[in-house]
């Protein structure tokens, strides 16, 4: 049978690395978004937060990439960040049930844990963190995601299809210099601020990311995962371990620490042989 993957949100940052990483593979590839784009597959607009408009776009597929969905909270839209990231999925899910699903990876979040967006926990209560940590989320861009992974579980305890859902952190493209300047640079500049504290100094290149999405595409286990992608490499000069100490005096800090990085990613190396390759070190300025 020819694997037909279908990409949701193709038109965005992740998703136009996750189209370049499947050309590169041979992928037959349906890239679904509400505008077209130009990388390669077969291009359909769709509505997700609509089930007909849905169903027309994943016709066909036998795999799932899903990114579709607003990417952080938006005061200006509020709880529809929640309620409309949960209908694209619900909907998408339902109609990838309906053809012949074996595989669905999913964009989930290191927001889940509940340190990023306000109302922040402040702290996690053990670092590294793995995906057994409590996902504490209560904005509605993190409580979308924790929604996604639960969708997911029972999406495949009914349909006896595999489901990943991918917990990553802040990403960036080769190509954005500035924003990647902008982000890292402001936390190498005041690594012990709050914002820098609640993004545990982590963060993975896009083309790392979109391996993770691609390699978890091969996973056939009739299973639901969660699974976290991120890299140990820091934007500052300072050892983790003294970092959480100062910043998370309350946490628990485990064995290998700063072997491991921030976020535990041993189970998407176990399962997906992934380990990460690139840093921004070279696009990040020096210190000052």
């Amino acid at each position: 049978m020819t694997r037909v993957v279908a990409v949701t949100g193709a038109g965005g940052r992740v998703g136009a690395a996750c189209l370049r990483a499947q050309a590169d593979r041979g992928e037959v590839v349906i890239a679904v978004d509400r505008r077209r784009g130009n990388g390669p597959g077969e291009w359909r607009r769709a509505d997700l937060r609509r089930a007909r408009s849905a169903r027309r776009a994943l016709a066909g597929a036998t795999h799932l990439i899903h990114l579709a969905g607003y990417p952080a909270p938006d005061p200006s839209l509020g709880w529809r960040v929640l309620t409309d990231n949960v209908a694209m999925t619900a909907n998408v899910l339902d109609a990838f049930a309906g053809g012949r699903p074996e595989t669905a990876v999913l964009a989930s979040s290191f927001c889940v844990y509940g340190l990023v967006f306000p109302p922040s926990l402040g702290s996690p209560q053990y670092l590294p963190i793995d995906e057994d940590h409590p996902a504490k989320a209560a904005d509605p861009y993190g409580l979308s995601k924790i929604a996604l992974e639960h969708l997911a579980g029972v999406w495949s305890e009914h349909t006896g299809a595999t489901s990943v859902a991918i917990r990553f952190p802040w990403t960036a493209a080769p190509g954005e210099s500035e924003r990647i300047s902008r982000y890292l640079g402001s936390m190498r500049d005041d690594p012990h601020s709050s914002s820098s504290a609640g993004s545990l100094w982590t963060s993975v290149h896009i083309d790392d990311l979109a391996d993770a999405f691609v390699r978890a595409l091969d996973v056939h286990d009739g299973r639901a995962h969660v699974l976290n992608v991120s890299s140990p490499w820091l934007p500052v000069d300072e050892a983790l371990t003294r970092l959480a100490a100062s910043a998370h005096p309350r946490a628990e800090r485990r064995p290998g620490l700063d072997d491991v990085g921030a976020l535990d990613t041993r189970r998407a190396r176990e399962l997906l042989g992934w380990a990460p390759t690139r840093t921004f070190a070279d696009v990040l300025p020096s210190p000052r």
